[in-house]
């Protein structure tokens, strides 16, 4: 094996990277596992050797202001270039009067998107990833007199969303037609107008 000296190469394993500068060794046992290393540069070891733990980065899910449920946990540690699995909605995370649209870089949406399954490569930072929120289409329920001839309609301020339960109101304000008694309600007018 050739005593001559070659400019440095780093050999990376795990977590370790490894740095020699001196005559070439084809493999290093670091730890009892076996580094190979094409061309790597040695000298007694470990004194010429700088042993560095390799960063990682984390992905972290924000709530992005939900009022309730919890967001998922990814309790990897990524180096840099590995490629992160986007979680979905897995704890249920809602907001009142919104419905849950993905994930954003940037709390404010402005940055990259993504949804359940999309990837993305890690860079050189953790990443934090914010809940996404489009507002719902919100309803309303009106009540109508029908030529009524006195009294007052009931009035539900209730701005409901799709899906949502309304609970029809009674006769509350008195509703009269001479000749009539009130019957309740209906979503056409000729269902209860009298014919």
């Amino acid at each position: 094996m050739s005593d001559e000296l070659l400019e440095p190469r780093r050999c990376f394993w795990g977590l370790l990277t490894i740095t020699r500068l001196a005559a070439v060794i084809a493999i290093v046992t670091v730890a009892g596992l076996v580094v190979s290393c094409e061309a790597f540069l040695w000298s007694a070891f470990p004194d010429n050797a700088a042993v560095t733990p390799m960063p990682t980065y984390t992905v972290t899910y924000n709530a992005n202001g939900a009022t309730g449920g919890t967001v998922p946990v990814d309790s990897t540690k990524y180096n840099q270039g590995q490629t992160v699995t986007v979680l979905g909605n897995t704890g249920n995370l809602i907001l009142s009067g919104y419905r849950y649209n993905g994930w954003n870089t940037q709390a404010t949406g402005s940055g990259t998107t993504y949804t359940q399954s999309a990837t993305f490569t890690v860079g050189n930072a953790n990443v934090t990833l914010y809940a996404m929120w489009t507002n719902k289409p919100t309803y309303t329920v009106t009540y109508d007199g029908n030529h009524n001839t006195g009294g007052s309609v009931p009035v539900d301020t209730t701005n409901y969303t799709q899906g949502q339960t309304v609970i029809v109101l009674g006769n509350t304000g008195n509703l009269i037609l001479s000749g009539y008694s009130y019957n309740g309600w209906n979503t056409e007018e000729n269902g209860s107008r009298p014919s």
